[in-house]
């Protein structure tokens, strides 16, 4: 597959489906295997994979929280795209993931389509430069 053909599979759109995550980070260019066990991660999954492949993983500041909102997120995640997933018996997927780059959660919103109350993120166009900046 040439690079203009990944760059035309990898483009993001404005708004970005934000899988919480309860206790790991994903950075930019790192392959994680991740469990997703919620009804609307599973959903948000499934919708990733009928699609662009792609979602934005985000850390949760309160692992027991089970709906997080804006405040109980980190405001920079990493927009990721899920390279393999498989659907376990009792409902919950396993899933690898390859995070691309970073990205600033802008809002979040509902969007009446998904009944399980997926969230979404707007991605900003430019990462903040010190966020940006190779260590």
């Amino acid at each position: 597959m040439s690079e203009s053909q990944n760059a035309q599979q990898l483009r993001v759109p404005d708004v970005l489906g934000v899988l919480p995550l309860r206790s790991a980070v994903i950075f930019p260019g790192a392959v994680v295997p991740l469990g997703a066990g919620r009804a609307s991660s599973v959903r948000l999954i499934e919708e990733a994979l009928a699609g662009g492949r792609l979602v934005g993983a985000v850390m949760q500041r309160d692992p027991a929280e089970d709906a997080p909102g804006l405040a109980g997120l980190h405001p920079v995640g990493t927009v990721a795209v899920i390279h393999k997933a498989l659907k376990q018996a009792d409902g919950t997927m396993r899933l690898v993931v390859q995070g691309l780059w970073r990205f600033r959660v802008v809002d979040l919103v509902r969007d009446d389509e998904f009944p399980l109350s997926v969230f979404y993120a707007q991605l900003q166009p430019k990462l903040d430069p010190i966020l940006a900046r190779p260590r």
